[in-house]
């Protein structure tokens, strides 16, 4: 059996010694291929961020373009047309503004000559990552492939695979997903994306999931992401597309998981919840939240750039941090 942890069990140990006198003074920029990000951070593929409503399949580029204006991205979900996805990138890309869009298995074969030109992201979207056969890509970026709960499954790169490639790691840790309780299914989320860096050589990694607060996301890149894909944290922010109402006094926006009964529009293969989660603020908080979290915790460990902070980055493990990591005022 293997020994897992999850976020909540490890903290990073600060340098005894640290030479970065100012958070201001780390760079927390990241590059995937081409696409720079100022903060290394992306929006969950979910249709909650592409549609005016829950039931609309017009293309809603208002997250993708904050995002990419925050110096984050976005990829646009499966929700929408292909070819709107398509436009959504290039009239994006045309002003100087990056963002990406996911592709079923199906789609990504049938459109592959258009898809390697297009100049933001692509990715491959599917539950089991392990489906996707061997595919020789030729894109401007590194193409993105997932969803994988095995630190395993990167050792296909450079067999299987030719070309550039970034490997897209969670199962069941989202907070709409719900896989690990149909299935039971799943790898701790921080053990996942400790072990995939390991294994990963020159390949990016990307950790879906899992995220609850900027500490995590923090601790996600310590762990070896090159970048965080979350959803949970931009589901409230006030540019999200989706209505918010009121109940019992507080301000919430829907939130529902791309697996869910209510987005599949099906009883098949349910793996994934709907549910709520409190308005919280501009998205662009949100980003620059996870800035500042990122380069207090730089300097905490002595490191200036996102390499050197995976490098010297310790961890101490104790389950019991959970409890005492919580304010309590």
């Amino acid at each position: 059996m293997v020994e897992g942890f999850t976020f909540d069990d490890v903290l990073i140990v600060p340098a005894a010694r640290t030479r970065v006198e100012s958070r201001r003074s780390v760079d927390t920029s990241h590059k995937l291929g081409e696409v720079e990000f100022s903060v290394p951070v992306m929006t969950a593929s979910m249709a909650m961020f592409d549609t005016a409503n829950p039931i609309a399949t017009q293309l809603d580029s208002g997250v993708a373009w904050r995002m990419a204006d925050a110096g984050a991205v976005h990829i646009f979900s499966r929700a929408t047309p292909f070819e709107q996805r398509m436009e959504g990138v290039d009239y994006l890309a045309a002003g100087g503004l990056n963002t990406g869009l996911a592709v079923s298995l199906d789609e990504f074969f049938e459109f592959q000559p258009k898809l390697e030109k297009v100049q933001g992201l692509v990715s491959i979207d599917i539950a089991n990552g392990a489906l996707i056969p061997p595919i020789r890509w030729r894109g401007v970026n590194p193409l993105i492939i997932g969803n994988f709960a095995n630190p395993e499954a990167v050792f296909r790169e450079g067999t299987d695979f030719d070309g550039d490639f970034a490997f897209k790691f969670g199962v069941g840790s989202g907070a709409a997903c719900s896989t690990r309780e149909v299935t039971g299914v799943g790898y701790p989320q921080a053990a996942l994306i400790h072990e995939a860096r390991k294994n990963s050589g020159e390949t990016f990694v990307i950790s879906d999931g899992g995220v609850r607060n900027p500490g995590d996301f923090v601790k996600a890149v310590a762990l070896g992401a090159d970048f965080v894909m979350t959803g949970r944290l931009f589901g409230g922010c006030l540019e999200t597309p989706w209505r918010s109402f009121m109940k019992d006094g507080v301000e919430y926006k829907p939130y529902r998981g791309m697996a869910s009964r209510e987005q599949k529009g099906s009883e098949d293969f349910v793996e994934g919840v709907s549910g709520r989660v409190p308005v919280t603020g501009s998205l662009y908080s949100v980003v620059e939240s996870l800035e500042q979290g990122l380069s207090s915790a730089m300097s905490y460990v002595n490191a200036t750039n996102i390499m050197e902070f995976m490098a010297k980055a310790e961890f101490v493990y104790s389950p019991s941090s959970q409890v005492e990591n919580s304010t309590r005022v």
